[in-house]
């Protein structure tokens, strides 16, 4: 008698092959379709380097990942965005971004984090966020 596969065993190794293969369709499809919707266009890269704004820097990725922010401007609801920003052609506006995005995950990781002296700009944070900052300032 020899010590081959049953045909059992060969159904067994059929079929995980086939959970595996669908597996991997499954990862590379959700790969390919998420992945345009997480890379930063060219041309709002190409805007940022115009602004002076290195699209490549840590601070940009962090504050791109976080996406589309959410809040108000006198009781309006306003987004902001790089793409925003880069189709409004608001250069200053973009540094103050990449400012206040940054200095918001500073503070909310460590409350100690001073205020940045120049760019920053309450208009770019949640209304959650304005309330921290707010706490920040008056010390409350």
């Amino acid at each position: 008698m020899g010590l081959g596969c049953g045909s059992h065993q060969k159904k067994a190794v059929k079929s995980m092959s086939r959970s595996w293969f669908r597996l991997a369709v499954a990862f590379t499809l959700m790969t390919l379709l998420c992945a345009p919707a997480l890379a930063m266009s060219q041309a709002t890269a190409d805007f940022l380097r115009s602004a002076g704004i290195d699209p490549d820097s840590e601070a940009v990725k962090l504050a791109d990942a976080e996406g589309t922010i959410q809040t108000t401007y006198n009781g309006d609801p306003v987004s902001y965005s790089f793409d925003k920003l880069a189709a409004d052609g608001a250069k200053n506006g973009a540094k103050r971004f990449v400012v206040t995005r940054t200095f918001i995950r500073a503070l909310k990781a460590n409350f100690a984090t001073p205020i940045p002296p120049e760019g920053y700009d309450g208009a770019y944070l949640t209304q959650d966020e304005k309330k921290l900052a707010l706490r920040k300032v008056f010390g409350n």
